[in-house]
C-alpha cells in the first residue's frame, strides 16, 4: 500500500517536471501533468485519513460489483431505453456517462494506484 511520503514525492517529482520541461512538453502534456497531479493530491488527503488496507479492497471489491452490475443492465439500457439512432459507441459513451461508469472506474483504478506498491503514476491517466 502506498503511503503519504510516497504520494508527496510523486507530486513533486511532477511539479519538478513541469517547472523545468515546460517548454519541451505540448500543451496536452502539461495539462495531463496538472489533472495527475490533482488527482495525487486528493490521494494524498485521503491517506493523511489513515485508511486501512482492509477497508480499501473491501471498497475495490464493492466498486468491482457495481461496476459488472451495471455493465450487465447495458443492453436492457440500449434496446428499450434508448429511442434515438446511434453509433454503438456513442450509445456505449452516453451510458456510461449516464449511468455514472466512468466515475466508478476512475475511483476504481485510484483504489488500486493505493493498494500497489509496483504500480506506476502513469495508469492514472
Amino acid at each position: 500500500m502506498k503511503t503519504v511520503q510516497q504520494i508527496k514525492h510523486l507530486i513533486e517529482d511532477n511539479r519538478h517536471r513541469l517547472k523545468y520541461y515546460h517548454e519541451e512538453m505540448t500543451k496536452s502534456e502539461r495539462n495531463r501533468m496538472i489533472r495527475r497531479n490533482e488527482i495525487m493530491l486528493d490521494l494524498q488527503r485521503y491517506l493523511e485519513t489513515n485508511p486501512k488496507k482492509e477497508v480499501i479492497e473491501r471498497e475495490t471489491q464493492r466498486l468491482k460489483k457495481i461496476i459488472t452490475a451495471k455493465k450487465a443492465q447495458y443492453y436492457y439500457w440500449r434496446t428499450c431505453v434508448i429511442t434515438e439512432i446511434m453509433l454503438p459507441a456513442m450509445q456505449s459513451r452516453l451510458y456510461c456517462k449516464e449511468s455514472g461508469l466512468t466515475m466508478l472506474r476512475k475511483q476504481l483504478k485510484n483504489l488500486n494506484f493505493i493498494l500497489n506498491e509496483n504500480q506506476e503514476q502513469s495508469t492514472l491517466r
